[in-house]
């Protein structure tokens, strides 16, 4: 609706409840519409003929090449397009296997040079804890330090106290979206942030749907300053308000490293 307000009356939603599939763009989930049933009432309104894929490094993944694969035996002149801001995956399983070619790319640097996307600044901050004798586990996309072995050196109170003093140090005053590495970690950063002063709070999947927006709303209006979590905001959160991003998660992966710093590069005036 907002960048394509002409086409909002021919737009449909399939997900939870939602079954607009008679509209003549549709809008769903690979979770959804990995259900045959859903997936089926789809279909009946007639074959896809464009197929568009956002955070398409995950296209390769069985849940979507299930989907691709129901929608081109309808329909074997599909087209299909993915786009992505992250084309990285951490088993190296070449967006190739379901892609021809890469009609279009547009690195951070070449959107920072447009004026698409802010200048970031990075800075590192010492810890002094080494992560040496953690092992990593997991495989293809999920390959990652052990998270428990990382949560347990990482995730201490003095570590937490530096991230504080950071804030205020080179960041004071700025909306903030801060990573951990576990779900405890997130709630007893943001209970850091709060006994500085500094108005913070914390979520997970497991948080209610109208408590999140009820924190991010906080967030825009400026009564929280710092949102904490572990992996519930790296893809597809649009609050351009946030200008500091602080990356309180070591990681081996080079897409949740960019989706998280991502966070912070929207335009907004002022920044």
């Amino acid at each position: 609706g907002q960048f394509w307000p002409e086409r909002q009356k021919h737009s449909g939603i399939v997900m939870a409840d939602r079954n607009e599939a008679w509209a003549q763009l549709v809008i769903g989930t690979v979770q959804t519409l990995q259900s045959e049933k859903r997936l089926a009432h789809v279909l009946r309104s007639g074959p896809i003929d464009y197929l568009v894929i956002d955070e398409a490094h995950h296209a390769v993944a069985a849940g979507y090449q299930q989907v691709i694969a129901a929608l081109k035996d309808c329909n074997p002149q599909l087209r299909h397009l993915g786009v992505t801001a992250t084309p990285i995956r951490a088993d190296e399983k070449g967006l190739r296997e379901g892609y021809q070619k890469e009609s279009a790319h547009f690195g951070i640097k070449e959107l920072v040079k447009q004026g698409y996307l802010a200048p970031p600044r990075w800075l590192a901050i010492q810890t002094g804890i080494s992560l040496a004798g953690i092992r990593s586990q997991g495989s293809g996309e999920d390959r990652d330090f052990n998270q428990t072995q990382l949560a347990n050196v990482y995730e201490t109170s003095n570590c937490f106290d530096l991230v504080v003093e950071s804030h205020k140090k080179y960041a004071d005053g700025r909306q903030s979206v801060a990573f951990t590495v576990s779900v405890d970690g997130a709630y007893a950063l943001a209970e850091t942030f709060k006994a500085a002063g500094i108005p913070a709070a914390a979520a997970d999947g497991k948080t209610a749907t109208q408590e999140r927006k009820w924190l991010l709303n906080d967030f825009r209006t400026g009564k929280l300053q710092v949102l904490c979590n572990v992996a519930l905001w790296t893809e597809g959160l649009d609050l351009p308000e946030i200008s500091c991003v602080h990356q309180v998660r070591p990681t081996q992966s080079d897409g949740l490293y960019t989706q998280m710093i991502g966070r912070g590069l929207r335009l907004f005036p002022g920044k």
